[in-house]
């Protein structure tokens, strides 16, 4: 899952399973699922609603730490006066309400302690000295105590790392810099290196595909990590970007981020206005279409030669994507205040860039004092 460290989950829950399992001597099945339920579902969480400053992760943490604790005293508690060992070795669970008959024995035997009763009564159910109903409730406290203080621990140790270092990026509410992520065709690059230029001399961080993609890291992830970890998607909009698959995967996903993380922002800059023309969705529709007629013609020979096509799907994917995608790509390009960024207006356009980027900043620093 992105967003929190495979490891670390894996390893937090393979730990508090086993935990489970071996730390109660009934009930190992329930406490397994239980722990895999809790860890799974904190994964889960964390990675969807991330805190905006870190004040309110430290207080789900901490509450998640308290409940860890309160479920271990109190199945320590449970353990002492709930569970007695008798002749044969095996522990039991006993009531803490007495019958008239263990009454009667515990006035008989005033020294004897809940595993000599147990011994006393030779294997007998404990229903005979404990009122049925106090027997249930110890089993009741015991499973759910036991089950959950284990996990519990281990759902904080996933919200802890994810909140406080797991992630992939710097937290945004750690940074004094705003930081913007450049989203372009390649065929742009001269206009996003000076438009980054722009930027970082107004002391804003930019992430570029060129700088900060690792070495062997998939597209696709870079794409999600680097919309995660910036305040604005600066998305460099032309017709040679709206007919790459790529800038076009990034824009939805903007899109996408948008709607459930509101600290982010998307801002549109322009370098041509053909994309403005109502004609124009056709004539990329077009183009798109003629990239898949010549991805199909490929295939036959593929398979002549025994060649895996997957290179080929992929590509047919992403311009299914595109395709499939641009009308409401548009659409919200157009419904936006796009800046445009053409030469005689880069200057005024990229100073309203910087201005909106730093408020942003201003936004995000404001509630985490």
């Amino acid at each position: 899952m992105k967003g929190v460290p495979w490891w670390v989950a894996a390893g937090v829950l393979v730990t508090t399973t086993i935990a489970n399992t071996a730390a109660s001597d009934s009930d190992r099945l329930v406490n397994a699922v239980l722990a895999a339920v809790i860890v799974g579902a904190t994964v889960v969480v964390v990675h969807v609603l991330r805190p905006k400053s870190a004040k309110p992760a430290a207080i789900a943490v901490a509450m998640c730490a308290a409940a860890a604790v309160t479920a271990l005293v109190t199945y320590k508690y449970a353990e002492s006066v709930c569970l007695a060992t008798d002749a044969s070795g095996q522990r039991i669970v006993i009531g803490t309400e007495l019958t008239e008959s263990g009454l009667r024995y515990r006035r008989e035997n005033p020294n004897e302690d809940n595993a000599q009763i147990l011994e006393a009564i030779a294997g007998r159910a404990p229903e005979l000295v404990w009122t049925a109903q106090s027997i249930r409730r110890c089993r009741l406290i015991l499973l759910l105590a036991g089950g959950l203080w284990i996990p519990l621990f281990g759902a904080s140790a996933v919200a802890a790392s994810v909140f406080f270092g797991g992630g992939t990026g710097q937290r945004r509410s750690a940074r004094t810099k705003a930081r913007a992520f450049i989203s372009y065709c390649h065929d742009d690059a001269a206009a996003v290196s000076r438009l980054r230029d722009v930027l970082r001399g107004n002391g804003i961080e930019v992430i570029v595909d060129s700088e900060a993609m690792l070495p062997g890291e998939r597209i696709s992830d870079f794409i999600d990590r680097s919309i995660r970890d910036c305040d604005v998607v600066v998305s460099v909009v032309s017709d040679r970007s709206l007919l790459s698959a790529w800038v076009a995967s990034e824009t939805v996903q903007s899109f996408s981020r948008l709607k459930s993380d509101a600290d982010l922002s998307f801002v549109a800059c322009y370098l041509d206005d053909t994309w403005l023309q109502p004609e124009f969705r056709l004539h990329i529709t077009q183009r798109i279409d003629d990239r898949l007629s010549r991805i199909e013609s490929l295939l036959p020979d593929y398979a002549a030669q025994r060649i895996d096509s997957a290179d080929l799907n992929d590509e047919k994917t992403r311009l299914y994507d595109l395709r499939n995608n641009l009308g409401h790509l548009l659409a919200v390009l157009r419904e936006t205040l796009c800046l445009d960024i053409r030469e005689a207006r880069f200057d005024a356009s990229s100073e309203r860039l910087v201005a909106t980027i730093r408020d942003k900043q201003r936004l995000l620093s404001s509630t985490t004092e």
